[in-house]
């Protein structure tokens, strides 16, 4: 229950503290300018605080009109009254009247009624609204999701702020002089859904935080002095973020959802993407898209999938997602025929583990991604993952390869026999029975920039990239189904599967590059751990006095003089660091050093040669990482994706048991 308070009157303060920003602690004049007496005080919606002393002033305009007394009352904002003060005598005739200070109050909105009298009539009087709290009400920030926004599109607006738990904040957004929302912080609008404006330009965003709320079905008719103002940029031109599916012209089928659901790949439109139920486009950490609730989706009347040769194409099936927790026997991607001859489905099966099925005439087709279950849970994890799976169909099987974040952690191969592909359909993606979570990019990359028809090639060099950033030297998973154009093979190789199988005594030349006072890390994943006479690696400095180093996958170290030990391959990986600086070069592996060279160089010119050894050797290498970071910090933190994600290289895949 509200208890009665007395407002005390202080000493005559001229200085005044408000604790607000904007210019709500300064003295303003009353807005009716036909009052012969005004009575000056804190603008309406002003913010004050226990220790905040409320300035007041007596304009008089009229000789004749001296008051002799001024009553204040403290209301609740329903009016009910909770103190009163008068100031009259020789305090009423001082220039500059004593302030006033609050007692200790709940956070509200409170009315302070001013009334100026005269033989006790009313010559004047005046109500101002103004919030008492004190904790710490501020607008930290605004984001705007995606960060450039397109013309007529939507966009997710969020606003950082600095609130005490469990309070009755209030926000009002606004665009110039439009009301765009405004809501309680509880009830979620510190986030709100913007429709783009269609003309390109400059917009100015306001929020403006409130300590409560007004009645229901009201809105404050001031503004607060917790206010921030945002410029938000609007273009017709779309770009692409660095982390974004790109470009649009190598995918079949793409899905930015920036806002809305326009696919701007390459394939022929034939009518327009349809909502199922009611998916809500929101913000959680990072990922800006839509929330799927498991029964809402994406319905496109046509088959994304890509078409060669009258038959299934290869692609890469990549969604970016944040999935909320294992969910058992959901959908993420269908495609059915008109006819219902021809299906394609993308899905977790009875354990929660992602499944594709594909099923036309007499086939059906199946490949499970479970192969490496630790790291496919991290899918399920809350976090924000890249799914990718990468189809490609032959003249007698298919490849299915499984990708979580850049790393494969999956592979094989299936007979298979093209059948025509079908001209009708539908897609979805969700929908009933589908997965529960944030999907933000859906794709089908279906042709490289040759445009040739191809999977993605450079899916664990993206992934390298986004970790290391300026650190990565070089980085090459073997995707692709293409020998990558930057390697020069030596003798024969096959690359598929996501690995690269050299034949006898054939060799791969890596890309040359340069090293100043530096030091390297490299990491070599073999198919499996092979004999010290299989395959060796040859470092040479060209341009250089520096003779070549020849490294065995034992550890072995073949000097031009000499022969050493370093660490070697470790269930087929092979780790190792090359270091240049003022004292020379050494090559080493954790706490195994060997000496190269004392000749400074202040630069090296680098190239590394992989190859086999003997006609009987076959070597699979599956993927190849370069980086400037030390050893040990590239090594911290990635135990478990390695020990999951290179696993594979403990069983013998189908190319390789071909070869055997």
């Amino acid at each position: 229950m509200l208890r009665k308070y007395c407002i005390k009157i202080l000493t005559v303060f001229f200085v005044f503290l408000i604790f607000s920003c904007g210019q709500a602690g300064l003295l303003v004049q009353d807005q009716s300018q036909e009052d012969a007496v005004n009575i000056k005080t804190l603008n309406e919606g002003s913010i004050v605080t226990k220790n905040s002393q409320i300035p007041l002033s007596i304009e008089n305009f009229d000789s004749t009109l001296s008051p002799d007394r001024l009553e204040i009352k403290l209301l609740s904002s329903e009016g009910e009254e909770l103190g009163t003060e008068t100031i009259e005598g020789e305090d009423l005739k001082n220039d500059s009247l004593p302030s006033i200070t609050l007692p200790q109050l709940e956070t509200d909105l409170y009315i302070l009624r001013f009334t100026l009298y005269k033989d006790n009539e009313i010559i004047t009087e005046k109500e101002v609204k103004i919030f008492y709290t004190n904790e710490i009400f501020n607008v930290l920030g605004i984001t705007s999701y995606p960060p450039v926004i397109t013309s007529n599109t939507k966009a997710v607006l969020y606003a950082h702020l600095d609130i005490p738990e469990e309070s009755s904040s209030y926000l009002r957004w606004s665009m110039g002089k439009e009301l765009i929302a405004e809501g309680y912080v509880s009830d979620g609008f510190d986030k709100i859904l913007w429709n783009a404006p269609a003309e390109e330009g400059v917009y100015s965003i306001k929020v403006e935080l409130f300590p409560v709320g007004p009645e229901e079905d009201i809105t404050f008719n001031f503004s607060s002095p917790r206010m921030l103002t945002t410029k938000i940029f609007v273009t017709k031109k779309e770009s692409y973020s660095k982390n974004e599916f790109s470009p649009d012209n190598e995918y079949y089928s793409v899905f930015h959802f920036r806002g809305d659901v326009e696919d701007t790949g390459m394939r022929k439109k034939t009518g327009a993407t349809e909502l199922v139920g009611n998916p809500e486009l929101t913000v959680r950490g990072n990922l800006f898209g839509y929330y799927l609730n498991g029964t809402n989706g994406f319905h496109i009347p046509s088959i994304i999938l890509p078409e060669k040769e009258g038959a299934l194409g290869p692609f890469s099936l990549m969604m970016r997602l944040q999935i909320d927790g294992i969910q058992k026997n959901r959908s993420f991607f269908n495609v059915t025929s008109a006819d219902n001859n021809f299906t394609f489905s993308l899905r977790t099966d009875q354990q929660g583990l992602p499944m594709v099925r594909i099923t036309q005439e007499a086939q059906n087709i199946e490949s499970y991604c479970a192969e490496y279950p630790d790291r496919v849970e991290e899918l399920f994890n809350g976090d924000t993952h890249t799914l990718t799976l990468s189809v490609v169909p032959e003249e007698k099987t298919i490849q299915f390869l499984w990708f979580v974040d850049g790393l494969m952690v999956g592979s094989e191969e299936k007979p298979y026999a093209p059948k025509t592909f079908p001209q009708n359909g539908y897609s979805l993606i969700g929908g009933e029975e589908g997965f529960i979570g944030i999907i933000d990019e859906f794709g089908i990359y279906y042709r490289d920039v040759r445009k040739r028809s191809a999977t993605r090639s450079d899916i664990y060099l993206q992934a390298m990239k986004a970790r290391y950033g300026r650190e990565l030297i070089y980085a090459e998973g073997f995707d692709g189904m293409y020998m990558p154009e930057d390697v020069l093979l030596t003798g024969e190789a096959e690359i598929g599967l996501g690995k690269i199988i050299l034949n006898s005594k054939g060799a791969i030349t890596l890309p040359t590059f340069r090293i100043g006072y530096e030091k390297l890390s490299f990491e070599i994943q073999f198919l499996r751990e092979a004999a010290k006479q299989e395959a060796e690696i040859v470092i040479r400095f060209l341009d250089s006095k520096l003779k070549p180093i020849v490294l065995n996958l034992d550890g072995k170290v073949l000097l031009t003089d000499k022969e050493a030990k370093i660490k070697g391959a470790d269930r087929g990986l092979f780790t190792f660091q090359l270091k240049n600086n003022e004292n020379g070069t050494e090559i080493s592996s954790f706490s195994d050093v060997v000496k190269i060279s004392d000749i400074k160089s202040e630069e090296l010119k680098i190239e590394i040669e992989i190859k086999s050894l003997t006609d009987d050797t076959i070597l699979g290498i599956e993927r190849i990482l370069i980086t400037s970071r030390s050893l040990q910090i590239a090594r911290e933190g990635e135990q478990k994706a390695i020990a999951s994600a290179l696993s594979r290289s403990l069983s013998i895949n189908s190319i390789l048991e071909t070869k055997l």
